[in-house]
C-alpha cells in the first residue's frame, strides 16, 4: 500500500530524501515509482502552464457602455489627433484609443473632420507623386526606367499602357 504522504511530498516538490524523512522510512519500489510518477506529472503540468500564451485583455462585457469619442474628447482634441496622424485612421484610432466604428461614427457626424482627414491623406499622395517625378529625372538610367514603367502602368492606363501577360 502506497502512503499518501509520498504523493503529497512529491506534489509539493520535496526531494526523495525529504520525502523519506516525512514518511519515516526508505521508500519501497512501489512508493518510489509513485513518487517519480507524481514528480513527472507535476513537471509536465508546469511546462504546459508555461507554454500557454497569455490571454489578450478581454473587451468590456457590455460594449454599449463603452464611452463614445464625444464623451471622452473635445472636437479640438480629435482635430489635433487627425492632423498629427496625417489623416490615417489606424493611427488616429491608436492615439484616441477607440474602435474603427467609433471613429467612423465621429466622422459621419463631423464632416469637417472627415474632409480634413481626406485632404491630409491626399497631401501625402501628392508628396509621393513629387518624389516619383523627381526620380524620373534621376541620373541612374535603371531607376529612371523603373519609374517610367510604373508611371505608365498606373497613370498611363487610360492611354493603353497596360502590362500584357
Amino acid at each position: 500500500m502506497i502512503d499518501k504522504k509520498v504523493q503529497i511530498s512529491a506534489a509539493n516538490g520535496l526531494s526523495l530524501a525529504e520525502t523519506e524523512a516525512v514518511v519515516g522510512h526508505k521508500l519501497s519500489k512501489e512508493e518510489l515509482q509513485e513518487f517519480n510518477k507524481t514528480k513527472a506529472l507535476l513537471k509536465l503540468k508546469k511546462k504546459k502552464d508555461q507554454s500557454k500564451p497569455e490571454q489578450p485583455p478581454q473587451p468590456p462585457a457590455d460594449w454599449s457602455r463603452m464611452p463614445s469619442l464625444k464623451e471622452r474628447y473635445s472636437k479640438k482634441e480629435v482635430e489635433q489627433a487627425i492632423v498629427k496622424c496625417n489623416g490615417r485612421w489606424a493611427a488616429i484610432q491608436a492615439m484616441l484609443n477607440c474602435s474603427y466604428y467609433q471613429l467612423q461614427v465621429w466622422m459621419e457626424h463631423h464632416k469637417d473632420h472627415r474632409e480634413l482627414s481626406d485632404r491630409l491623406r491626399l497631401a501625402v499622395v501628392d508628396e509621393a507623386e513629387e518624389q516619383l517625378y523627381s526620380l524620373l529625372h534621376s541620373p541612374d538610367s535603371s531607376t529612371r526606367l523603373d519609374v517610367a514603367k510604373f508611371i505608365l502602368k498606373t497613370l498611363g492606363r487610360s492611354r493603353g499602357w497596360t502590362e500584357q501577360p
